[in-house]
């Protein structure tokens, strides 16, 4: 009957501190204890082991994941929460690749972690932070398409920052299929209204075939003097 209390004590602790360490972490295992069968003690377990722990090996990444998975049979946990935790998981894991071992255990798994993303990605992000932040994991394996996919509902978001704008039309600005599109001709007038001086900078450093594009040509011709 205590384990609602104690569990609204826990994110108090949590939110006051904003970091998730070791006593946190043996509080919300005292807590499950109580009651293991309370779906938001199992949630709050999984998210302060994945957030509170360093990541050491995939045999620890492998149990971490089947916790998250489990989640998902839970009927009192919405399945949006997870699916975040699950991409925040995921890019942990991304971010331990990159000076675990180069083998092909790690080869294996880092592919793997980009396929789950793309599997558990919610249909709509819920801000243009999540999408650009999101957007950089796939930028830093390569997958620029994907990246480019998850910006682009944003680029009518009055609240964009200029490195969002700058980044897509940066990643656009290198393919027919994509400089040619009426989306990049609105995020090249949105960063004109920005920031033209350092526009011209970046469509100088673009294939000059954007100018391709009659709206990109006026735009270049007004400000790229």
């Amino acid at each position: 009957m205590f384990v609602p209390f104690l569990t609204n004590n826990l994110y108090l602790q949590y939110y006051q501190s904003t970091t998730l360490d070791e006593k946190l972490l043996i509080k919300t295992k005292r807590v499950l204890n109580l009651d293991p069968k309370n779906s938001i003690s199992n949630y709050n377990m999984v998210l302060a082991e994945v957030f509170g722990t360093p990541l050491t090996s995939t045999a620890q990444i492998v149990k971490l994941q089947a916790d998250i998975d489990k989640l998902y049979t839970l009927p009192a946990i919405p399945a949006d929460r997870i699916n975040n935790l699950n991409l925040e998981f995921q890019i942990r894991i991304i971010d331990y690749l990159v000076t675990a071992p180069k083998n092909s255990e790690n080869n294996t798994l880092n592919v793997n972690t980009y396929l789950k993303i793309k599997a558990i990605k919610n249909p709509v992000m819920d801000s243009w932070e999540a999408a650009y932040k999101l957007a950089h994991v796939f930028i830093k394996g390569g997958d620029y398409d994907y990246a480019i996919e998850i910006m682009t509902p944003f680029i009518d978001n009055p609240r964009v920052s200029e490195d969002f704008l700058f980044a897509y039309i940066s990643l656009t600005g290198h393919k027919e299929e994509y400089f040619m599109s009426s989306l990049f001709t609105k995020a090249v007038k949105l960063a004109e209204l920005r920031n033209p001086k350092y526009l011209c900078v970046l469509l100088n450093k673009l294939t000059p075939c954007i100018y391709d594009n009659a709206e990109i040509r006026k735009i270049g011709c007004d400000f790229c003097k």
